[in-house]
């Protein structure tokens, strides 16, 4: 048992340091390999004899190198077409967003009054100017309430002054007539006595 554990380990060792599956590894790049393959060739008659196990292994280092570049090429195109497809729809969400955040800055900015977008701060501005306008309206009728007040007191002190002079001229008027009523009658009388005398 001692003696199997360190020959197990000796055999992993060589095979992890020294792989017969140049597909695995073997002498290294598909180029390393091609160089190993030519440079242990026998050169009979100015032709170079290369072994056949040893083409096979490289053919087929070769053809696993090109089976896992396809591979990784149809996996990269198949991420790409992903990620064109993840890149079309956060398009689409940043689209959807940017008119969304345009949607909201009108808004924003706009207000709707009796069917018309306007401005918020033309609007503002309109309600200012009207509210001036107004208050400068309720001031100018709260003066000419005051001034129509005064004259309407001027004019019934007026009136009433003018109406106790003619109750007075009346009054006067009375009297004269009352007095020259019995003057009359006195006149009468006496021109009644004095004709009978």
């Amino acid at each position: 048992m001692r003696v199997i554990i360190p020959l197990l380990v000796l055999v992993a060792l060589n095979y992890a340091a020294f792989p017969n599956d140049p597909a695995r590894g073997g002498a290294g790049h598909l180029a390393q390999q091609y160089q190993t393959l030519l440079s242990g060739a026998e050169v009979v008659e100015g032709y170079r004899m290369l072994k056949a196990y040893e083409v096979d292994r490289f053919w087929r280092a070769v053809a696993d190198s090109l089976k896992d570049g396809r591979a990784v090429l149809a996996e990269v195109k198949r991420e790409n077409k992903l990620f064109q497809e993840k890149i079309k729809e956060l398009a689409g969400e940043i689209h959807n967003k940017e008119t969304a955040n345009a949607e909201l800055l009108f808004a924003g900015k706009h207000i709707t009054v009796f069917g018309k977008d306007l401005k918020k701060s033309a609007f503002i501005t309109l309600v200012f100017i009207t509210t001036g306008i107004l208050l400068t309206c309720i001031v100018a009728l709260l003066v000419m309430g005051k001034v129509n007040y005064t004259a309407c007191r001027e004019a019934r002190k007026l009136y009433e002054d003018l109406y106790a002079e003619f109750d007075q001229y009346r009054h006067g008027a009375v009297e004269r007539q009352i007095k020259l009523s019995r003057e009359l009658q006195d006149y009468r009388n006496r021109q009644v006595d004095l004709r009978s005398a």
